[in-house]
């Protein structure tokens, strides 16, 4: 070891051994060894302030004392403003200067007095990143060298290393003195326990919290004075403290000497080993914190009770009427469980006042219920008490002072331990009480619950108020929503239009919002001014409102078209205190009036000029029927020459026209016998379709639409065949250049709220069939005669003006309605109208081909008043190889019946239906009476198929048949055979 390095040792040695000196001595001993070791002249130490920014001298060296002549030296230095000295902390390591007047940079100069400097070496002692002094020496008479450095950093860290020992040493020492102190005077009790928790120290403040003195607590374990229920918390405490580096807090009740209990908070914290970790004792501070746990017990009971009683006001918000009593039960249970009582009822006193009712009641389990009725009796000393606003509390009926109402309660209840009963008030009114029973445990009813139970009180009052007013209100809403629906449906079904109008906000400009409307109105006013509810009318139909505004001494109704429709309008004033602020207009719709007028006067028309139909087609008829049979039987003649039986062919073909025109009138006339059966018009309409294709021009389209309904009716596919065949020659006329011809069939239900097409429309299902055609249409000024027979557009020779009228009479015998839409250069619809059926189709029936059957010489009565009919029935039977006999009507018949010529058997009667004296009928009618068996065929002129189908039913099987005229030798050969089998 070097001189030096001993010489370091020792001074080292010696500082270490200067623990019991003052600071100052150990800075002065340090700074002369630090100046003599680096063979200085002068040396000084600086102690750094905390944020490095000021040096304060604590020890210059005994030269510099001895040789300064600077008067009052500083003893403070900031750092910023210091030269060579304050270097070192700016750049942080050691500075050696050894040619200080050669110095150029660093150097502020010394003040006058001051030692002279030649050399210098100055370092700071840095602690924990930290400049906490610096110590510097000068004028050595050779270089500073590193090992100087080092020499002076090694005494300077020895030095600080004893000052900080020492500051620790008195700090502890005054701690302790402290800690002593604090600990003889503290308000709380502290204590050391070893690690299983036994008691090592004990302050003198547990005489003064648990009655014990110190010297009986050392030694026992610290779960000896624990309450029960809290051994378990503290020995999770006991095992967390022992194995985590922290502080722990636990709230446990500790047993005093007395026997009671008093709420301790301990703060425990494990002091350790320094060296092995281990636990060497646990130091706890217990105080008392009984007080506060009672408040904290009573903040937490009044947060409950506070939420308990926010939870059920909050239950009764928004909450429907219908709900508030089930939600009142539900409020009765939690309060029976949140005061831990057994039984909480609700009575409610009558609008009259005059007797309660439970209304709500809830038991606990294993109580019994209330009874639902109590005798006013028993109860009218606590009502008189509850409606005067008065709380009943009763804690036992023995300690009820007056012994009337005592006698009562016992009464009451027998096993009644406690009771509390509160008014419902709302507003000062009372409407019931609550009452809240024990029967199992004594109740002492403080004034805090007292108070509880009329808050909640005051939540039942007001949910029974509101569910009462509900109700009432809900009952009054119903009156009158029911009224306002009564007046609603009554406006809806008034057959006419009502708006009422209100003044706009520009009374001024005479302007009128419409506030009410029915359905008819707002259909009218849209069509009439465009307008809807809550927009201002200003016209109708293009005519100012003011025109339709008049009084109503004037009483007039106001008519307008629109559209093709037809309006009537009258307005009434609504007047307050003789003003008039609002009107109330009426709009009648006249257009399927106007339409159904136009209707019935031409069915009026058409109905006369149909029955005058039906009686010429009668007497028309029997002229045929003469001309056809005469011509057939002529042509059957081998004698007749080529020219001539071309000539009765011609008769017969012209005959066979005639018969057409007047089937054609029949069927207008609706006087035509019908062969109805189940029929699906689908098929039928395929059918004449692809007819119509091969007969139609090729510039006419035909075009068939339908859906996937049934299209079932009873009808007459021949009649039905034929008035589709009107309508289409009728469109071909129509679309000279061609054009498009649709049909198209629907199904509908007409419902008894419904308006249908035709008034006269029965309730139900319909098949509507409308044939569209895009031609020249029908003229305005005749369209209203299109119907009627022999009308006719067409030029003479092109028509005979029967197409309609037959398709008018052939729809109507169906029980069915037609209807015509039109416009000039747009073409034409007809809409057909028929009755639907639900039934299948049958297949169509397979009739055999007529044939001309001959008799046997059998006896027939032909009974006819005209003559040449007469004949032509005659001679055409005599042709089939019958005998005729005649009569001209029903007297003479019953004559011939009565007495017959010799050998004459009558075995058929052929009697026309129309003759003087006696008609076919009632000639029937008197052979059925007179028991005659004689089969009667009746012949007409026009059919009477309903008055012939009843005729036949009376008459069971004397009417066998009938035949209308014209008949033909066929028809009458083949129903004469088949009356005969």
């Amino acid at each position: 070891m070097s001189e030096s390095e001993q010489a370091r040792f020792e001074t080292l040695y010696q500082l270490s051994q200067m623990i019991d000196q003052s600071e100052q001595v150990i800075k002065d001993f340090a700074l002369e060894a630090g100046v003599q070791m680096t063979g200085s002249s002068v040396g000084y130490i600086f102690f750094m302030n905390e944020d490095e920014t000021i040096l304060t001298v604590h020890a210059w060296s005994k030269s510099v004392m001895e040789t300064c002549e600077i008067p009052d030296p500083a003893i403070c230095y900031p750092v910023d403003k210091m030269g060579l000295w304050g270097e070192t902390v700016r750049q942080r390591q050691p500075i050696i200067t050894n040619d200080y007047e050669q110095l150029d940079h660093w150097k502020h100069g010394y003040p006058v007095g001051h030692i002279p400097i030649k050399r210098h070496l100055n370092i700071p002692l840095i602690d924990n990143g930290k400049i906490v002094l610096v110590a510097g020496v000068g004028n050595k008479q050779t270089p500073y060298t590193d090992t100087d450095v080092q020499q002076l950093t090694l005494i300077m860290n020895g030095m600080w290393r004893l000052i900080q020992k020492k500051r620790t040493e008195t700090a502890l020492r005054e701690s302790e003195a402290r800690y002593r102190i604090l600990v003889d005077n503290a308000t709380d009790m502290i204590s050391r326990h070893d690690p299983e928790g036994i008691y090592i120290y004990v302050s003198s403040l547990c005489r003064q919290l648990l009655g014990y003195e110190p010297e009986e607590l050392i030694g026992h374990s610290a779960y000896d004075f624990f309450h029960p229920d809290d051994i378990e918390a503290l020995r999770v405490a006991h095992m967390t403290v022992l194995d985590q580096p922290i502080v722990h807090l636990i709230n446990c009740r500790v047993r005093r000497k007395d026997g009671s209990y008093l709420w301790m908070e301990t703060t425990s914290k494990v002091l350790r080993d320094p060296e092995t970790g281990v636990a060497k004792e646990i130091v706890a501070i217990t105080r008392d914190i009984s007080q506060r746990m009672q408040m904290q017990i009573e903040m937490e009971e009044r947060l409950r009770f506070e939420s308990f009683l926010a939870d059920l006001s909050s239950q009764f918000i928004n909450l429907p009427v219908k709900q508030i009593d089930i939600q009142i039960i539900h409020g009765l249970k939690s309060l029976v469980h949140f005061l831990d009582v057994d039984r909480a009822t609700i009575f409610e006193f009558t609008r009259q006042q005059t007797e309660p009712y439970l209304s709500h009641s809830y038991a606990a389990d294993g109580i019994v219920p209330f009874p639902s009725k109590i005798s006013m009796d028993i109860l009218d000393l606590y009502i008189e008490k509850l409606r005067n606003g008065e709380i009943i509390i009763m804690e036992q009926p023995e300690s009820l002072s007056d012994p009337v109402w005592r006698e009562r309660a016992v009464s009451l209840e027998e096993d009644i331990k406690s009771n509390l009963s509160v008014p419902l008030s709302v507003g000062g009114n009372v409407i019931g009480a609550l009452g809240v029973t024990t029967y199992r445990t004594q109740y002492t009813w403080s004034d805090e619950i007292v108070q509880r139970v009329r808050l909640i009180s005051e939540i039942f009052a007001h949910a029974l108020t509101r569910k009462h007013a509900e109700t009432q209100r809900e009952y009054l809403l119903k009156q009158l929503q029911e009224q306002t629906e009564q007046i609603q449906r009554i406006m809806d079904t008034v057959p006419e239009g009502v708006i009422l109008l209100e003044t706009a906000s520009d009374a001024a400009q005479d302007k009128w919002r419409i506030a009410l409307v029915n359905p008819l109105g707002a259909n009218d006013v849209a069509i009439l001014a465009g307008v809807k509810v809550g927009e201002t009318l200003t016209h109708l139909g293009g005519r100012p409102l003011s025109e339709f505004l008049t009084y109503p001494t004037k009483n007039l109704w106001h008519e307008i078209e629109v559209q093709n429709r037809v309006y009537q309008i009258i307005a009434r004033p609504i007047t307050t205190e003789g003003i008039f602020k609002s009107w109330v207009l009426v709009i009648r719709d006249l257009t399927w009036q106007r339409e159904n007028q136009r209707r019935t006067q031409l069915q009026e028309r058409l109905a006369s000029v149909g029955q005058l139909a039906a009686g010429i087609a009668h007497d028309f008829n029997n002229i045929m029927s003469t001309i056809i049979l005469y011509a057939q039987m002529t042509a059957r003649s081998p004698s007749l020459s080529a020219l001539d039986h071309e000539r009765m062919t011609t008769i017969s073909q012209q005959a066979h026209y005639a018969t057409r025109l007047i089937a054609q009138i029949l069927d207008f006339s609706r006087r035509a016998v019908l062969d109805r059966s189940a029929l699906d018009l689908l098929p039928l309409l395929k059918e004449h379709i692809q007819i119509l294709q091969r007969t139609l021009p090729e510039n006419i389209d035909v075009k068939l639409v339908y859906g996937s309904e049934n299209y079932t009716i009873s009808g007459d596919p021949a009649r039905l065949q034929q008035v589709f065949m009107n309508l289409a020659i009728n469109a071909r006329d129509a679309m000279p250049e061609g054009g498009l011809l649709c049909f198209e069939l629907e199904r509908f239900q007409i419902t008894e709220m419904d308006a249908p097409p035709f008034p006269e429309m029965n309730p139900g299902d319909w098949i509507r069939i409308s044939v569209s055609d895009n031609g020249t249409g029908i003229a305005p000024d005749a369209l209203p005669h299109i119907f009627a027979p022999f009308f006719s557009t067409k030029l003479p020779g092109q028509g005979s003006g029967l197409g309609l009228a037959q398709v008018y009479g052939i729809i109507g015998v169906h029980e069915g309605y037609i209807d015509v839409n039109t416009r000039l250069g747009a073409g034409t619809t007809f809409i057909l109208y028929l009755p639907a059926l639900s039934l299948p189709v049958s297949p169509p029936l397979l009739l055999p081909t007529a044939e001309l059957f001959l008799g046997h010489g059998e006896f027939v009565l032909v009974v006819e008043d005209n003559p040449t009919t007469q004949s032509a029935l005659v001679e055409g039977l005599n042709s089939l190889n019958y005998q005729v006999l005649t009569a001209q009507n029903g007297q003479e018949a019953l004559s011939l019946l009565e007495s017959p010529p010799e050998n004459a058997h009558i075995v058929l009667v052929l009697s026309d239906v129309v003759m003087p004296k006696m008609g076919g009928m009632a000639l029937l009618r008197a052979m059925q009476e007179r028991g005659y068996q004689t089969g009667v065929i009746l012949l007409t002129g026009h059919p009477l198929k309903e008055e012939l189908e009843n005729l036949r039913s009376q008459s069971n099987t004397l009417l066998v048949d009938w035949l209308l005229k014209p008949i033909s030798l066929e028809k009458l050969a083949a129903v004469v055979a088949q009356a005969l089998k």
